[in-house]
């Protein structure tokens, strides 16, 4: 088992910033009742519940992220850094949790910054306004990140401090803010728009050969092609840039290898070779 936080309470209308971070204004009747609810609880008790170094990963892949994804080409796998053991809200904003650091790399980062007194916890949720107000849909969890926007969300007496919520309605309480949102979502798209750009041209290259290959075909099978024109049009032969490269190879190895030569008799080896197939072949 690994480190466990004890009982943190904090309340979401009280950050305890002033300069940096931003006011969150939820339903609170909806957020206890998602937090108590069966679904989340469900989580907590089976150990569910997890988070993560960071809100980066929740940024790009989601609320509840996979647990492996394909990154520029590689498979990565996201591991988390904390698991939620105990979680309660009430009508008046207070959110009760524990938390225990897990026995990864992430988690051990995680509580090195804990037991230095540094960093602190920050929750994810989805919601959807309604007025002024937000409605908590869905709750993922809490993550580890430096600048708390809750300075009482930290375990050891001291969520995070970002901007706007983002498009997808997902409310990270970390100081990240709407610049490094505007660049984590500018680098999924850039990325997206690569890898499909290099699909496209590997697809493209792949029917450009498969077409000359067709048209080889066509032509032997076809020597005349009927056109309206007063001449008589021939259908060129086309092959294949393999084909022609294999032709071409075989074609210089032909031309730069030694052939067979014959020797010149010179004078006087005449009555030797005579005598000699007279020996051996009775000529």
């Amino acid at each position: 088992m690994g480190k466990k936080t004890g009982k943190i309470v904090y309340n979401v209308h009280e950050r305890g910033r002033e300069h940096v971070g931003k006011e969150r204004l939820f339903d609170l009747r909806a957020l206890a009742s998602l937090v108590n609810g069966d679904a989340v609880q469900e989580k907590v008790r089976n150990r569910d519940l997890l988070g993560y170094y960071g809100h980066s990963i929740r940024v790009k892949f989601g609320i509840e992220p996979p647990e492996w994804a394909m990154v520029n080409g590689k498979q990565i796998f996201f591991e988390p850094a904390v698991v939620t053991t105990y979680l309660c809200a009430d009508e008046n904003g207070n959110i009760e949790h524990e938390t225990e650091f897990l026995d990864t790399e992430p988690g051990k980062m995680a509580a090195r910054l804990h037991d230095s007194k540094a960093g602190g916890f920050s929750s994810a949720i989805q919601a959807v306004p309604n007025g002024l107000a937000h409605v908590p849909k869905k709750f993922g969890g809490f993550d580890y990140v430096h600048e708390p926007n809750y300075t009482t969300n930290r375990g050891y007496v001291f969520d995070s401090a970002s901007g706007e919520l983002d498009m997808n309605e997902l409310v990270f309480d970390s100081v990240m803010t709407d610049m490094h949102h505007q660049q984590a979502a500018m680098n999924l798209i850039f990325d997206s728009l690569q890898a499909d750009h290099t699909l496209a041209m590997q697809a493209l290259e792949r029917l450009r050969e498969e077409n000359e290959e067709l048209l080889s075909l066509l032509s032997a099978a076809r020597p005349g092609v009927v056109l309206d024109s007063a001449r008589e049009h021939q259908a060129p032969t086309l092959t294949g840039r393999r084909a022609t490269a294999d032709f071409e190879r075989r074609a210089n190895s032909f031309a730069s290898a030694s052939l067979v030569s014959l020797d010149t008799l010179k004078e006087g080896d005449e009555n030797a070779g005579a005598a000699y197939a007279r020996k051996y072949f009775g000529a």
